[in-house]
């Protein structure tokens, strides 16, 4: 087995599950959860860490981590221009991301904020509280670089 990785036993407040724990082509250490016991045990979690060094081999890398703001960037620089829109609506979706979004969900993961859709709810719910139309804050997410998200 290679330095740095092994297969771990975590007890937990929910109970025992098994762990790994390797280092992919990046050299970037990378810790997954496989699952809770009865369905895993040691022998599963070793089959399943060798799989995992066996794809280390092809090449394979841990993903990175992407936020609102990535999303948000790419939005501004190449989705934006790629298409022609009145200067107007630039100048709006400009400021409704600087304003509105960006403060909220920022560094938000994108993988996390796709999984919990109650805390987008929660911002329109917020934004209508405040004040703002509900046909405004369902435009803000459709048209705006969230729109993949919200």
């Amino acid at each position: 087995m290679p330095r740095g990785a092994a297969v771990i036993r975590y007890e937990g407040p929910r109970g025992v599950s098994w762990r790994v724990k390797y280092v992919d082509a990046d050299g970037r250490q990378v810790k997954e959860t496989l699952g809770r016991e009865p369905e895993w045990d040691r022998r599963k979690a070793e089959r399943a860490l060798g799989a995992r060094l066996v794809d280390v081999d092809r090449g394979m890398r841990k993903p990175r981590r992407r936020t609102f703001d990535d999303l948000a960037n790419e939005f501004l620089e190449v989705t934006l221009p790629a298409k022609p829109r009145k200067k107007s609506t630039v100048v709006d979706y400009k400021a409704t991301i600087r304003n509105h979004l960006r403060p909220r969900f920022g560094t938000h993961d994108l993988a996390r904020l796709s999984q919990s859709p109650e805390t987008i709810e929660r911002y329109a719910a917020e934004k209508i509280a405040a004040g703002l139309s509900p046909k405004t804050v369902r435009n803000r997410g459709r048209t705006s670089t969230c729109s993949s998200v919200l």
